[in-house]
């Protein structure tokens, strides 16, 4: 919202001064060239300090991040009284394999290439195909 309003203003300004200080179509230097030179050096000089300004007096203790979570940063002179005991263990990333899952249909009687009489059988049917997997294990020290 600030910077919105801060980027309008600064459209505003630089309309007005172009509408005041246009020098005209005749030859030769005239004061219009000076003024909208110092115009132009005014207004910049009025961001940049505008800049220094909201980065000086910015507090370092409250940060926003992207979707407009609040998190407080702590000084390392508190992390002492922080009495949190850190875990005993760790995580591993551990490959397992998982089998394929097969299932049985019924092939009924046929002739086969040669002409001769196959019986019917139930085959195996490969419904899902095997593959690796990673999950996270807890290994505990304790």
């Amino acid at each position: 919202m600030k910077k919105s309003i801060s980027i309008i203003i600064i459209t505003i300004t630089a309309m007005v001064a172009q509408t005041l200080f246009v020098s005209s179509a005749h030859a030769g230097r005239s004061r219009g060239d000076d003024v909208l030179k110092g115009v132009i050096i005014g207004t910049g000089a009025a961001i940049i300090g505008a800049a220094i300004v909201s980065e000086i007096s910015h507090s370092r203790d409250y940060n926003h991040d992207r979707n407009n979570h609040h998190k407080w940063d702590r000084d390392r002179k508190h992390r002492d009284h922080n009495h949190h005991k850190p875990c005993d263990g760790y995580w591993k990333i551990e490959k397992i394999w998982i089998p394929p899952v097969y299932d049985k249909r019924w092939n009924p009687g046929h002739y086969n290439k040669r002409g001769r009489w196959v019986k019917g059988q139930y085959d195996m049917v490969i419904v899902r195909g095997g593959h690796w997997e990673e999950r996270k294990i807890w290994i505990s020290r304790r």
